[in-house]
């Protein structure tokens, strides 16, 4: 019985000295993580930053062609923005001309994309249109207004 005690004290002790170890570490580390932490949010803050400049900076707009329409059929930018447009047909033979700004896609086909970037220099209300056959003349148009 003595032997027994002796081993479950022994046990005990065991048991205490490592669970004072583990809280040791672990206020230093909770300690070593606060420096560490300012530092990334730092970098998520400039990060976030960055890319709000970006964005400003550059709009971008996915435009859809179809067979006499395009969607949306208006969209509107500030004066100075570069816009970029993603013009994917997704039925027919199409492009995307806005001659004010000298903005022109590639004609393509069904299930195909061009990218056009333009700067938004002047103010207005300016057409874009598809310049394949009669297809303007048939409605396939729609408005970039530059405030």
């Amino acid at each position: 019985m003595m032997i027994g005690g002796i081993v479950l004290l022994v046990v005990v002790l065991i048991g205490a000295f490592m669970l004072m170890s583990r809280k040791g570490p672990a206020s230093s580390s909770q300690t070593s993580n606060s420096p560490t932490l300012a530092p990334t949010q730092a970098a998520i803050q400039e990060g976030t930053k960055a890319e709000e400049k970006t964005e400003g900076a550059i709009k971008s707009f996915e435009v859809d062609g179809a067979n006499f329409k395009f969607t949306p059929s208006t969209f509107t930018v500030n004066e100075g923005d570069t816009v970029k447009i993603t013009f994917k047909n997704t039925q027919g033979f199409h492009n995307f001309s806005l001659d004010e700004f000298n903005a022109k896609s590639k004609t393509i086909s069904a299930g195909q994309e061009d990218v056009l970037q333009f700067v938004a220099s002047k103010k207005g209300t300016f057409q874009y249109y598809c310049a394949v056959g009669t297809h303007k003349a048939m409605g396939m148009v729609g408005t970039l207004t530059v405030n």
